[in-house]
């Protein structure tokens, strides 16, 4: 019973705080685009807050990608899901995770320099990677796709670039 009335309580003050928001809210769309960009996070922080990222999270911090990533950037970023390292052989990952070298190769074939839309990549077709290596991007029916990748989710905005979630791990091949 305090359980619950500890939770609620803690609902209610996050409701307060949203509703006080939203009354304080800029008039004009250009003010509210100004402080959403001021408000906004990095990749990385995007990506933990969302909940989803853990492995992807673990994987630049050993691959020693956290400073790169928070950087100035502008970055897309192709990131695979929990679920999607979850596809891997349980070996294959932890092989990954023991060897930052090529962890880190790994990782920045899921970077591209610059901010683009998934709009962006249907139109470029290809993209150079952090890593040197370059990503084919098709349209199969509704859907975008990197490689064997699904993009999942499109165009997260974060402070340093933008964020296209993907629902498998690119590997070399």
């Amino acid at each position: 019973m305090i359980k619950q009335s500890f939770c609620l309580a803690i609902l209610a003050f996050f409701a307060a705080g949203i509703l006080a928001s939203a009354q304080n809210a800029p008039s004009s769309s250009s003010q509210r685009s100004t402080l959403s960009a001021m408000g906004q996070k990095d990749i990385l922080t995007t990506l933990a807050t969302s909940g989803k990222f853990g492995t992807f999270g673990r994987a630049v911090a050993v691959a020693g990608l956290t400073d790169t990533l928070k950087g100035k950037g502008p970055f897309t970023i192709l990131a695979p899901t929990d679920e999607a390292f979850s596809k891997l052989p349980a070996d294959k990952l932890q092989k990954l995770m023991s060897h930052p070298s090529h962890l880190k190769e790994v990782l920045l074939g899921h970077v591209v320099s610059g901010k683009m839309s998934a709009d962006d990549l249907k139109k470029a077709a290809s993209a150079k990677t952090a890593q040197g290596s370059s990503l084919n991007f098709k349209k199969e029916g509704n859907d975008l796709m990197v490689g064997n990748a699904k993009v999942i989710q499109s165009d997260l905005q974060a402070s340093n670039g933008t964020i296209q979630v993907i629902d498998s791990v690119l590997l070399p091949e």
